[in-house]
């Protein structure tokens, strides 16, 4: 069931022709997942596979210089990464982001990708496309966003400054996404109030799986001020490490999952985000895609599901059901 997934990411999602150089970076944990994909692409046209642990001792924190010019060498035209994921790995995940898109790849970012998500985000891309591009046409000119739920969510957001992205699940040449797809997200310029995380957190976090209880954040001015659960320890080791990173308790995006595809949340942020319902994250704003002149190294994602949302005071969503 779960190699349908990988097709659907291949011929569908990306895409992939014959005239294609694909390239997949995986590692020894998910060994039978970028083997299945080097396979299938393999049937398809030129592919190459490469582990993380040839070019160093995991955790990867910098973008090896060895596996950066054995890409300048395949100079793919299709790249994926299905590497599981360790703690402060994001800057080698962007470098690698980074150079297969400046040589105009496609490119399909599964950090920490799954058999079981293989099975059920990636059923299939083209009703997720369609509510994406939907829900896109709802938020990209919008001014105010809010979003209630029965927990305690009360958040106010301010959009318009910078860009929303619609993942769609479909990536051009010259571009990336994650798969599975299906969320729209931008920087928000400005986000108060309270926000009750209660699917799964990103990052470092997604040790913790789904959340046995759920973590409150106080926001100010874009800025988280505190943060509250009946886990004690969750809550002091989350304001830790967002605390101590560069911007790392800025507001850096702001998403609406659009994956109709799900139907509950699984513990793993790489499909729990998409998820219809509301997720934000604190640290890097996805400035490359977004605009934002700023920057962070970590980026945790925090997932809020069953929401209400109205955008300029019409609602999008009630309870987690779009409207």
């Amino acid at each position: 069931m779960w190699k349908r997934g990988v097709e659907v990411a291949l011929k569908e999602c990306l895409e992939v022709s014959p005239e294609d150089r694909v390239i997949i970076l995986g590692d020894r944990e998910n060994e039978e997942i970028a083997r299945t994909f080097f396979e299938v692409a393999k049937g398809i046209t030129q592919a190459y596979l490469v582990f993380l642990e040839d070019f160093g001792r995991r955790p990867i924190s910098e973008y090896p210089w060895q596996l950066r010019e054995y890409v300048e060498f395949v100079k793919p035209t299709v790249s994926l990464y299905v590497a599981t994921v360790k703690p402060n790995e994001l800057p080698h995940r962007k470098g690698f982001v980074e150079q297969v898109t400046s040589l105009g790849a496609k490119h399909a970012h599964m950090p920490g990708i799954t058999k079981e998500i293989l099975s059920m985000g990636l059923r299939e891309c083209k009703n997720v496309e369609e509510t994406t591009l939907r829900v896109y046409e709802r938020v990209e000119k919008a001014k105010e966003i809010e979003v209630k739920t029965e927990l305690g969510t009360e958040l106010y957001v301010k959009v318009g400054k910078y860009r929303w992205i619609p993942d769609t699940g479909k990536i051009d040449y010259g571009e990336w996404g994650n798969l599975p797809g299906g969320e729209v997200f931008t920087t928000p310029e400005k986000i108060e109030g309270t926000a009750v995380a209660d699917g799964s957190l990103g990052d470092y976090f997604k040790k913790y799986g789904k959340l046995k209880h759920p973590l409150t954040f106080v926001i100010e001015d874009s800025e988280l001020v505190e943060v509250k659960s009946e886990d004690e320890r969750l809550a002091d080791e989350f304001w830790r490490y967002v605390s101590e990173a560069p911007n790392g308790t800025r507001v850096g995006e702001f998403a609406v999952g659009t994956n109709v595809n799900l139907d509950r949340i699984i513990g793993n942020l790489l499909q729990d985000e998409k998820f219809p319902g509301v997720h934000i994250a604190f640290g890097d704003p996805l400035g490359k895609k977004t605009g934002a002149d700023w920057s962070s190294p970590i980026h945790v994602d925090a997932v809020i599901t069953k929401t209400d949302i109205k955008v300029d005071g019409k609602w999008l969503m009630r309870r987690g059901s779009f409207v």
